[in-house]
């Protein structure tokens, strides 16, 4: 339920008001690590690509982005949303990473996990329970499909985890400025490992039509439903809300956001905080180094601006989202395999 802020004889107090429906939430401040508003947050559920945010520190911890990751059989296999990579090829990390998490691609997530992993899904298993570990998630998460796949599509069945626990997993990647610099970018230039150009598109609406927004992260499967990190910054505070399983995810995050954003720093909250992100390394620094962060963060109006290109630019990210289902769709049809029902397949 929305927690809005009032005021009676001069102390803040907390009123719910309706809001969209959504299997389990939580909005928090991003700086302090406060939760502002909560539901079902402790109950682990499957939550679609929103746990590529997990495999991308997993990687970031356990490989180097100039790495070259092999591709095999099995990650030329995963389900689309996909590069579709070429087994024998290999793939420079940090492209991978771009492309994971840009534009959710499924194989892309396999592909570092497994490198991650030494090769292994028990080496991925291993170093995913370590970097949970240290993050303090504490609703017993079950982390087996790296892209976030489920059932017959996903790694034993796929993966369950918190609202709150996917909290924590957002604080800590917004931490790193290298990964929160990617999932700002509505595009993405490369050239592969087969030699040949590539450009990847988000798919991720509310970066374009959320004034403030800086990401994070869309997810979809039949079994999960429609899931979003949402994050945004406005008169110098960041909140995010973590929405699963909603008929309208943009619409819930935005209400949330709105509402905190409004209420203010001080309006009481749940009174959980969650863990501190870990101070970083020399290694996360070096990367942040070579990383900037990207200019759309610049760009976008802030605190309820709007304006025609910010309106053409959630248009145009809309149209890329529905060219990609296309070309999967016509691929799967020739292959005579079923067609994903929404953008994001994971």
């Amino acid at each position: 339920m929305l927690v809005t802020a009032t005021v009676v004889a001069g102390l803040p107090t907390r009123t719910a008001v309706a809001d969209p429906a959504a299997r389990a939430s939580i909005t928090f401040d991003v700086t302090t690590g406060r939760v502002i508003d909560a539901e079902n947050d402790r109950t682990p559920v499957p939550v679609a690509s929103t746990i590529k945010l997990l495999t991308a520190l997993v990687a970031q911890a356990n490989l180097s982005m100039d790495a070259e990751v092999p591709i095999t059989q099995r990650i030329a296999d995963t389900p689309p949303l996909k590069l579709s990579m070429a087994p024998g090829t290999r793939w420079r990390a940090d492209d991978l990473m771009h492309a994971m998490l840009i534009a959710s691609l499924n194989d892309t997530a396999m592909a570092l996990a497994l490198a991650a992993g030494h090769g292994t899904f028990a080496g991925y298993d291993k170093a995913a329970k370590a970097e949970m570990a240290k993050l303090q998630l504490a609703d017993s998460p079950v982390i087996r499909d790296p892209s976030g796949l489920d059932g017959t599509e996903g790694v034993d069945g796929g993966n369950l985890i918190s609202a709150r626990d996917l909290a924590i997993v957002t604080r800590e990647f917004l931490s790193i400025p290298s990964l929160a610099a990617i999932v700002q970018m509505r595009s993405y230039h490369f050239t592969g490992g087969d030699g040949r150009p590539h450009v990847v598109y988000t798919h991720n609406a509310f970066l374009s039509i959320y004034p403030g927004a800086i990401g994070v992260k869309t997810g979809y499967t039949d079994r999960s439903g429609h899931s979003l990190v949402a994050a945004a910054t406005r008169q110098g505070r960041t909140l995010a809300t973590i929405v699963i399983d909603s008929p309208d995810p943009v619409a819930f995050a935005r209400a949330h956001l709105d509402a905190a954003f409004a209420a203010g720093p001080d309006t009481p909250g749940t009174g959980d905080v969650l863990p501190e992100p870990r101070p970083p390394t020399t290694t996360t620094i070096a990367r942040a180094k070579a990383s900037p962060v990207h200019p759309v963060a610049t760009e976008r109006p802030v605190d309820g601006a709007s304006g025609d290109g910010w309106i053409l630019a959630g248009i145009l990210a809309a149209g890329c989202a529905v060219l990609a289902t296309l070309v999967v769709r016509a691929r799967r049809r020739a292959r005579g395999g079923p067609t994903p029902s929404r953008f994001d397949r994971s």
